[in-house]
C-alpha cells in the first residue's frame, strides 16, 4: 500500500488517465484482488490477492485526494485534501 498506491497514482496521472476512469476501474481491481484472496487454494494465492488489495485501495485514495485538491482553489488545497 505504501509503495504501489503513490505509483498507481503516479501512473495514472502520467498516462492522463481520466479521473473517472480510474476511479472506476480501481474499486474492480480491488475487487478482483479479493476474489483472488477469497479463493485463494495456497499460501501464494492469498498474499497476491491482499497486494492487488492494497495497490487498488491506496491508488483509489490517491485518485480522490488529487480530485480534491484540483475542485478548490489554490490556497484552500490542503485543507481539501485533510
Amino acid at each position: 500500500m505504501a509503495v504501489g498506491g503513490p505509483l498507481v497514482t503516479a501512473l495514472l496521472r502520467h498516462r492522463k488517465v481520466p479521473h473517472k476512469r480510474g476511479l472506476a476501474w480501481l474499486p474492480a481491481l480491488f475487487l478482483g484482488g479479493s476474489l483472488i484472496a477469497a479463493t485463494a487454494q495456497g499460501y501464494t494465492a492469498m498474499p497476491l490477492g491482499r497486494i492487488i488489495q492494497g495497490v487498488a485501495s491506496a491508488g483509489y485514495l490517491g485518485v480522490a485526494l488529487t480530485i480534491c485538491a484540483e475542485l478548490v482553489a489554490p490556497d484552500r488545497r490542503v485543507r481539501a485534501s485533510s
